[in-house]
């Protein structure tokens, strides 16, 4: 392809279009648009014979999934607010627990010595005095 400076060119145009392009660029768009058309047109029979006569379309689903969104948010919220009441009352019982889980040096003591040498200890004590 030959280039062109622009001090070629000047004014000219370079760039040619083929004769009678734009007397029948009508006419060929709308006999492409009618031809693309009829495909379609047999391509979703085809495929809905297929799929037993159900055409789902994008704006027929759409209304169904939000739908089904707005219950599953619905029913998370709902089970979210009846798992916080029924811990709410639970959650100092669980503290309390949880307090007690921590060994203290008494529970040391007795699960070292165990319950028969710390009485027998007192008992000891008390006889010699």
């Amino acid at each position: 392809m030959k280039k062109f400076t622009l001090k070629e060119t000047g004014d000219r145009n370079v760039f040619r279009v083929p004769e009678d392009y734009f007397a029948n660029l009508e006419m060929q768009l709308n006999e492409r648009i009618v031809a693309v058309e009829a495909e379609n047109k047999l391509e979703s029979r085809a495929s809905s014979h297929k799929r037993g006569g159900i055409i789902l379309t994008m704006q027929s689903v759409r209304p169904l999934l939000y739908m089904a969104a707005m219950f599953v948010l619905l029913l998370f919220s709902i089970a979210l607010v009846f798992h916080y009441k029924s811990t709410s009352g639970s959650l100092r019982a669980q503290d309390i627990s949880a307090e007690q889980a921590v060994p203290t040096a008494e529970d040391y003591l007795i699960s070292s010595v165990g319950t028969y040498g710390i009485s027998q200890y007192y008992v000891e004590s008390q006889v010699t005095e």
